[in-house]
């Protein structure tokens, strides 16, 4: 089939080129017009190659998506320039530089303008556009400045403009653009040529070899470069046609117009009726070329899909005598693969139809179409590498629901994809996990809305002397089996509800109205509350705070803001941000789950944090082989001392703990030892009664 494709496609073109040699032939004498100086020699060979070159393009034009301008512009301005440095007197130089300039525009956004996308794209054609403008009117119309330095500011910012495009491609690319630079370099050379020609008078052999050699340059690559689209063109697409057929009386909706391949509702129609209405031994597996995405921001959408009709074609071509596999079409032409949407595409696997564990058929399967994507696809100048990932769920685990199986498998697509794996079951536990997940998330998120949480405090509390320093203000809630989670659990549980900021507005809000409250008794302490993610480091923070204050006359310097230390290094900008604008109206910041780090150190060196909280639950149980927890907290307790900073230390949940803590240097604390958690509104006389008891 390969051959047959090449051949008709010489057979079809064949006159034309015998035609354009012909030209090329009869044009060729032309060079031979070597009577007078070194450019009238190669103002002969310009005309001589650039008339075949020229209508070759135009031939090709047909069949090839070609840019015309280009080439002509270029061969135009080229001779232009030979002919008046032979012909036209030295008042008029002004036309060889207009002509040089053009030559040089064009030809730098050919090579480097045109490979740019969207609005890159957009944007260097104003530039090297409007530099040409400007050269041209201030030559026309600009007599103070002289030629040759207008000539050489062109030339520079020229050479800015296309470096500065170079290092774009090159970034997006991730290949070298060798031709791109050694034209970049010509280009320097003939600048430079020119503008000695013109201030010193140096021999314009030198203007004409740098010239022709850029000239040729560009000729070899755009001549490669349709070359090399014709081919991948003129063989894949008609030989992926020819192969994938869509039959003339189906309807175009059943297909795919990009891969040709069954859509996602072919495919479900299919395993619908697949074998007597019975698909419940069929294995559903998704995959998807994991790196495809980059190529709709190097290359476009349109040659991105050319890529991928060639990826299918090759997908399918390696299964399609797999009797395993559905048939997604009909038995004249069967199709063993669907697409689904964007770059997902499916298989489904009957497992009676073989012996062999139904898991060991997959494995074998993937790794056989893992071996069918070619190790480099070639595009025009670029050479492409791509790998796959699978997902697989079973018909039978989800009730026989083809559509929930599908999607199931396309979710252990993605988990694969994120841990690096090539195939991913999907987890029937993982289900129901999620879905108690979801549950607890739409739960939290109609409670935070209807500002329905309920909340506790835990005192913290200088142990050595029993003094009541501050609260830490805490959310009781409760999931929709009446339990309550665990700290980690329940941040995680807010973050993914999407209102973990409404929920710290409201923690601070019951802050500011238990700080006044306190107060008006004469109770002189702070209240703590812990911003647990980054997606409350929002840049309105500060006003509402001031804004809440102000409502209930609270005074923020007994207000503590707790920022969890990963916030550091999750949002390190919006983390220091928020630091600075807390201390700025007399807010405390403490850092939370404090381990040392470098960043943390950061803060604590300049004084931007008050003071630090460690976990202490682990110091329990510890043997004489197990003290490395120990030895961790005794060293950050005499780092903080050592710095002057306050350390509370949190987890305080029985005696062994607190004992310890003790021991190693530690004072303030918070746990369950102390209380399980104090109601809201019994704040003040849980306060007034530890004070009786505890102060003399």
């Amino acid at each position: 089939m390969k051959k047959t494709s090449t051949f008709s496609f010489l057979y079809r073109f064949t006159p034309k080129l015998i035609f354009t040699l012909l030209i090329l032939s009869s044009s060729w004498p032309a060079n031979a017009a070597t009577v007078g100086g070194f450019a009238q020699y190669n103002l002969a060979f310009i005309v001589g190659m650039v008339i075949p070159v020229l209508i070759i393009l135009v031939l090709l034009n047909s069949v090839a998506d070609i840019r015309l301008r280009y080439p002509f512009v270029i061969s135009l301005t080229l001779i232009a320039q030979l002919y008046l440095l032979q012909f036209i007197e030295k008042e008029y130089v002004s036309f060889l530089f207009i002509s040089a300039s053009a030559f040089i525009s064009a030809m730098l956004f050919s090579t480097i303008g045109e490979k740019l996308e969207n609005k890159l794209k957009a944007l260097f054609t104003l530039l090297f556009s409007g530099l040409f403008i400007a050269f041209l009117l201030s030559v026309l119309f600009i007599q103070v400045i002289s030629i040759e330095q207008l000539w050489l500011g062109f030339i520079l910012l020229n050479l800015v403009v296309a470096f500065i495009g170079l290092l774009i491609l090159s970034k997006k690319l991730q290949i070298g653009l060798l031709k791109e630079t050694i034209t970049l370099v010509l280009v320097l050379l003939y600048g430079i040529a020119l503008y000695l020609w013109e201030l010193v008078s140096i021999s314009e052999n030198w203007i004409v070899f740098s010239a022709i050699a850029i000239y040729l340059m560009f000729v070899v690559n755009y001549c490669s470069a349709v070359v090399k689209h014709r081919l991948f063109n003129g063989n894949n697409e008609l030989e992926l046609s020819q192969e994938i057929p869509q039959q003339a009386n189906e309807s175009i909706a059943v297909f795919d117009p990009v891969t040709n391949l069954p859509n996602y509702h072919q495919s479900l129609h299919c395993l619908r009726y697949y074998n007597g209405h019975d698909p419940s031994a069929l294995a559903i597996i998704v995959f998807k070329p994991i790196n495809f995405s980059q190529v709709n921001k190097v290359l476009g959408h349109h040659n991105s899909d050319i890529l991928l009709l060639q990826l299918a074609y090759t997908l399918q071509k390696a299964v399609v005598d797999n009797p395993l596999l559905v048939n997604f079409n009909n038995a004249t032409h069967p199709i063993r693969i669907a697409r689904l949407q964007g770059l997902d595409f499916v298989m489904a696997l009957d497992s009676n139809a073989s012996q062999h564990p139904v898991k060991i058929l997959i494995e074998q399967l993937c790794q056989q179409l893992k071996a069918a994507v070619p190790n480099a696809m070639s595009f025009k100048s670029f050479s492409l590498n791509f790998d796959l990932r699978f997902g697989v769920a079973f018909v039978n685990h989800h009730q026989n629901d083809l559509e929930q199986t599908i999607a199931f498998a396309g979710d252990a697509l993605l988990d694969g994809e994120q841990n690096l794996q090539l195939i991913r079951y999907f987890n029937q536990e993982a289900e129901k996990y999620t879905e108690q997940k979801l549950l607890m998330m739409e739960k939290l998120k109609q409670d935070i809305i209807d500002n329905n949480i309920s909340w506790v405090l835990q005192p913290q509390i200088a142990l050595n002397k029993s003094q009541l320093i501050g609260f830490e203000l805490m959310s009781d809630w409760r999931s929709t089996n009446g339990n309550m989670l665990d700290v980690n659990e329940f941040i995680e549980v807010a973050e993914y509800s999407g209102e973990a900021y409404r929920l710290a507005r409201q923690m601070i809000e019951q802050a500011c109205k238990l700080i006044s409250l306190l107060h008006r008794e004469h109770f002189y302490i702070q209240v703590s509350v812990n911003l647990f993610s980054k997606d409350v480091l929002e840049h309105d923070l500060i006003e509402f705070i001031e804004q809440v204050s102000s409502q209930y006359h609270t005074s923020l310097r007994y207000l503590v803001i707790e920022l969890d230390e990963t916030l550091l290094f999750e949002a390190p900008d919006k983390a220091k941000l928020i630091i600075d604008q807390l201390k700025s109206i007399g807010v405390k910041v403490l850092i939370n789950n404090f381990s040392g780090s470098y960043e943390a150190l950061r803060y604590l060196r300049r004084l931007a944090i008050d003071q630090v909280k460690v976990n202490c639950s682990q110091l329990v149980g510890l043997k004489d082989s197990e003290q490395s927890e120990k030895i961790i907290i005794s060293a950050l307790i005499n780092l903080v001392r050592k710095m002057k900073v306050p350390l509370y230390g949190s987890g305080i949940n029985n005696s062994e703990i607190k004992n310890t803590y003790l021991d190693i240097g530690g004072d303030i604390g918070q746990g369950n030892l102390i209380t399980e958690g104090i109601r809201l509104e019994d704040a003040k006389k849980w306060t007034a009664q530890w004070l009786v008891d505890h102060v003399p």
